[in-house]
């Protein structure tokens, strides 16, 4: 379970000491990579680049991008008629047991900026969904939000440049996964690990099955 009031004075599963910098070749828990995945293949397991002479995620990143390799996505996650201002505890609901939209890929996608009010909670331990903002996103102080935030920014066609602000205390119980700017928190932002929540959104009927953890983060290191 989560709780907004708890907290530790050291996690479980410790990162290698940092005080006076990480050495990658002393330290397990770090593995250099120049070939990091794009972050929506990373998400979604869809390479956006349709170049089938590209044998690799960094080759790819120098590809033709098919933008109907991700607008599929989209165009799921905007069928709900969800707006930023109807987000809350609740919107994850309609895809869990007895939800109008049950089986369903929990996804909510917002076209534009979004803005998620002070002391809100966006959907909740039982019914987590994955969020994606294409446009500003900015999270206040006490809000909470339970599953997968994508701000995305369409750094495919380099036109548009969003950016994600975190102000005060907010909480996100699951992942944060941005493809642009992000504008340094200004106060105690936490991004708390659940692995209930991450497997609720694993195990979702149909082909979503892509929820992995990557060499080098979270937990992945026992």
């Amino acid at each position: 379970m989560t709780c907004d009031t708890c907290r530790c004075q050291q996690a479980d599963n410790t990162l290698c000491e940092a005080e006076n910098g990480v050495d990658p070749e002393v330290c397990e828990d770090i593995v250099v990579d120049e070939c990091v995945p794009d972050t929506f293949e990373n998400l979604f397991g869809v390479n956006v680049f349709d170049n089938d002479t590209l044998p690799g995620p960094c080759e790819a990143e120098t590809g033709v991008v098919d933008p109907s390799l991700w607008t599929i996505y989209r165009d799921m996650g905007t069928q709900y008629g969800v707006a930023c201002n109807d987000l809350d505890a609740n919107t994850g609901d309609r895809f869990y047991s007895g939800g109008a939209n049950e089986g369903d890929l929990p996804l909510i996608w917002i076209e534009g900026d979004c803005t998620i009010p002070a002391n809100t909670q966006v959907g909740s331990y039982d019914h987590p969904f994955i969020l994606v903002v294409h446009g500003d996103v900015t999270m206040n102080s006490n809000s909470s939000m339970y599953g997968i935030l994508f701000a995305f920014s369409d750094v495919y066609t380099a036109s548009e440049d969003f950016d994600i602000t975190v102000n005060g205390s907010p909480v996100v119980y699951g992942v944060m996964v941005i493809n642009g700017e992000v504008d340094l928190p200004t106060g105690s932002f936490t991004l708390v690990y659940s692995n209930n929540i991450l497997e609720k959104l694993s195990n979702i009927d149909g082909d979503y099955n892509e929820l992995a953890r990557f060499p080098g983060s979270w937990t992945d290191i026992k």
